[in-house]
């Protein structure tokens, strides 16, 4: 006699080999998308973003801003700051709210105010948003 698979242990034996998922929170999950309308809000997210392959650690190690400390300032135009923020993390950078002499790049836009002045002061190298996008491997537009 064959027993039929059981998706939901199978779905529950997948996440209790992510690390720091414990059998509550495996029901947890499965309950969540056991739930039509849950399911239906996801569908409709799925619709307005797109979700992009992860980028091999070799890629983000080769790149210019991994481990680089930058802090942006100002307002950008190509991209919002969360945007560039994600992006940056996403090669490898640290991204903080404050310069200090630690700071690497200090990445200004339109009115940068007192952190541009205060990286100026510390000698740490200014980029414009154009320097940025170029770094970031990013094209204006």
């Amino acid at each position: 006699m064959e027993v039929a698979e059981d998706p939901e242990s199978d779905a529950r034996a997948g996440l209790l080999d992510i690390h720091g998922i414990g059998e509550e929170m495996a029901a947890d999950i499965i309950g969540f998308f056991a739930e039509p309308h849950n399911r239906a809000v996801l569908d409709d997210l799925a619709g307005e973003v797109t979700v992009l392959d992860y980028e091999a650690l070799a890629q983000r190690a080769a790149s210019p801003l991994a481990g680089k400390t930058i802090v942006f300032t100002g307002t950008l135009e190509a991209m919002s700051r969360s945007e560039a923020k994600a992006r940056a993390e996403a090669l490898g950078a640290n991204v903080t709210s404050s310069v200090s002499a630690k700071t690497d790049y200090v990445v200004t836009g339109a009115d940068p105010g007192s952190k541009a002045t205060k990286a100026a002061a510390l000698g740490v190298k200014l980029l414009d948003e154009a320097d940025w996008l170029a770094l970031a491997g990013e094209t204006a537009g």
